[in-house]
C-alpha cells in the first residue's frame, strides 16, 4: 500500500514538471517570433499659438489684468439668484 501511494506521488510530479517544462518551452518558442520596433527619441513638435493679450479694464471692477486672446472671460453662475459675499472673487 505504501509503495501505490509513494508510486502515485512520483508520477503526479513527474507529469507536474514534464507539463511545466513543455509550457516554459512553448513561451520561450513562441516570445521570439516578433520583431522588436525601437523607440524614437526626442519629442512632438506642437505648434502653440502666437502670443497675444488682451486687457480686462471694466470699469466694475476694481482690478485690471491681462489675458490672452484665445481665451474667454465668463460671470460665474454658481450663485445664480443670490449675490456672493464677494462680488469681485478677490480674497
Amino acid at each position: 500500500m505504501k509503495k501505490k501511494i509513494a508510486l502515485n506521488t512520483f508520477i503526479h510530479t513527474y507529469c507536474f514538471i514534464i507539463g511545466f517544462a513543455l509550457l516554459a518551452a512553448c513561451f520561450l518558442l513562441t516570445s521570439c517570433n516578433s520583431d522588436y520596433t525601437s523607440k524614437k527619441r526626442g519629442y512632438y513638435k506642437v505648434d502653440f499659438p502666437e502670443r497675444k493679450y488682451i486687457s480686462f479694464n471694466k470699469k466694475d471692477y476694481p482690478y485690471t489684468f491681462e489675458y490672452p486672446v484665445y481665451a474667454h472671460i465668463v460671470q460665474d453662475t454658481t450663485y445664480f439668484d443670490s449675490s456672493p459675499e464677494n462680488p469681485f472673487g478677490l480674497i
